[in-house]
């Protein structure tokens, strides 16, 4: 059973893959049942017929699905039926440039909660170091 506010998420999913778009939220919540909707999400899909690919780093989780892909092109062109549609949990969506216009070219939706925060490169930071010496008999 869902919550009032992953109804209304799921809800407009399924509108979405309806029309064949992408819609994507952000990861970036925890603990709001993401993972929870999509497998939700993608159980009703099967049942409607669809072909359902989980697009996601972890691959521990279990969801409903038909398989996994990954962003390697050699996972995902040519497995795609008509009926397909992609549920993404966690991708990053920075290295989904490529996979998305595959998609889109496909007419193949894809939905889900994205990582939208690009990888910081940070300059080094120059600690001082001081130290005491002690002497000890």
């Amino acid at each position: 059973m869902l919550t009032e506010q992953q109804q209304k998420v799921f809800d407009k999913m399924l509108e979405y893959i309806e029309k064949k778009e992408n819609y994507f939220l952000s990861s970036e919540g925890r603990r709001i049942g993401k993972t929870f909707t999509l497998n939700e999400l993608a159980f009703t899909l099967q049942a409607l017929g669809y072909k359902v690919f989980v697009l996601t780093p972890y691959k521990e989780c279990e969801y409903f699905a038909d398989r996994f892909i990954s962003l390697d092109p050699q996972s995902y062109r040519g497995r795609f039926a008509n009926n397909a549609v992609i549920i993404a949990d966690e991708a990053r969506l920075e290295m989904m440039e490529e996979f998305l216009d595959y998609c889109k070219y496909r007419s193949i939706p894809v939905v889900g909660y994205v990582n939208f925060r690009r990888s910081k490169i940070l300059k080094p930071i120059q600690f001082k170091r001081e130290y005491k010496c002690t002497w000890s008999e």
